[in-house]
């Protein structure tokens, strides 16, 4: 089990909802978001930190939110990128007021197909955005760490 203090054991059968999840891949991230809900002396967010994927029989604490389950670890991947983009990250940022990231924040966040990794220039072109529109994003959030 992953928790704020490392790896550790956890025994199966005090997982709750262990039948969906200790099978799957899971796409996790911390439950508070990376700088507090404040920008860097350079004006821009980071948004998520600790992105990652938890393999089958691993889970972890609510230190973490779990953002996606999977079969297959490339569909996992493929969900970080996402979640990597500043587009993804531009978008979760419009629904937080404070430092905690809840299933609610992902209101503006389109889900996408995660048979194909994603990349900022695809998604712009996806949704059609306008070279302003693309500059506000980019000047708003730091590239992944």
């Amino acid at each position: 089990m992953l928790s704020s203090q490392g790896k550790g054991f956890y025994p199966k059968q005090l997982i709750t909802d262990r039948e969906k999840l200790l099978k799957k891949y899971k796409v996790i991230i911390t439950y508070a978001m990376s700088g507090g809900n404040k920008p860097s002396s350079n004006g821009d967010y980071q948004v998520v930190s600790s992105l990652q994927v938890l393999t089958p029989n691993e889970v972890c604490t609510e230190t973490y939110l779990i953002m996606g389950t999977y079969d297959c670890e490339s569909e996992a991947n493929n969900m970080c990128t996402y979640v990597s983009t500043k587009t993804f990250r531009f978008l979760l940022l419009q629904a937080l007021t404070s430092i905690h990231i809840t299933k609610d924040s992902f209101q503006f966040v389109p889900l996408q197909d995660f048979s194909k990794p994603w990349t900022d220039e695809e998604l712009y072109k996806k949704y059609k955005l306008t070279d302003e529109k693309i500059q506000f994003i980019e000047s708003m959030i730091k590239p992944m760490e």
